[in-house]
């Protein structure tokens, strides 16, 4: 019962650090692992523990994740539009050969 009751209290701080932060796994395995657990059934229920906390912050960071999309998408046209008038200078100012 004991060992229940630490790992419904490590649940609760490990979901609140992974939430603020992320990489609560550092504190929860080796919890896992001194309750007796073997390490992979430790490996596999950290895992799952994990998991929904990882949606959830995917959801949250949508938003940033537009904007730094369209972000990437304005460089890249910047990008294209300098190397473009750097070929077009090259172009139009490059010597000649006499002829």
């Amino acid at each position: 019962m004991l060992e229940y009751i630490i790992i419904f209290l490590v649940g609760i701080l490990v979901g609140g650090i992974n939430g603020m932060a992320g990489g609560a796994s550092v504190i929860s395995y080796p919890v896992l692992l001194a309750t007796g657990m073997s390490p992979v059934s430790a490996a596999i229920s950290n895992a799952l523990g994990v998991t929904p906390a990882n949606f959830f912050a995917l959801i949250a960071a949508r938003d940033q994740m537009r904007a730094a999309r369209r972000l990437d998408r304005d460089i890249a046209g910047k990008l294209a539009g300098a190397v473009g008038r750097q070929r077009f200078g090259r172009a139009v100012l490059a010597p000649r050969p006499v002829s």
